[in-house]
């Protein structure tokens, strides 16, 4: 699987946003290094426009690739 990067036109909190499947075998990998900006923008942009959904990121390796791996909880 290849990890999750915004292309022109898109951010890291409409990426997460586009997880729209619920469960952690959904998971999207997204990089290491965005770690402090993918939490934040889970928190304030994604929550702010997406209230009823809950993402969880966790730092972890799948598949051997070791990445923010972000699923939508509920």
């Amino acid at each position: 699987m290849e990890l999750v990067k915004p292309q022109k036109g898109t951010s890291w909190p409409s990426l997460i946003a586009d997880i729209e499947l619920v469960g952690k075998e959904h998971a999207r990998p997204f990089p290491l290094d965005k770690e402090s900006s993918i939490r934040p923008a889970i928190s304030s942009r994604v929550k702010f426009n997406h209230p009823d959904r809950v993402y969880v990121a966790n730092k972890e390796e799948k598949d051997g690739l070791l990445a923010i791996w972000v699923y939508r909880e509920s």
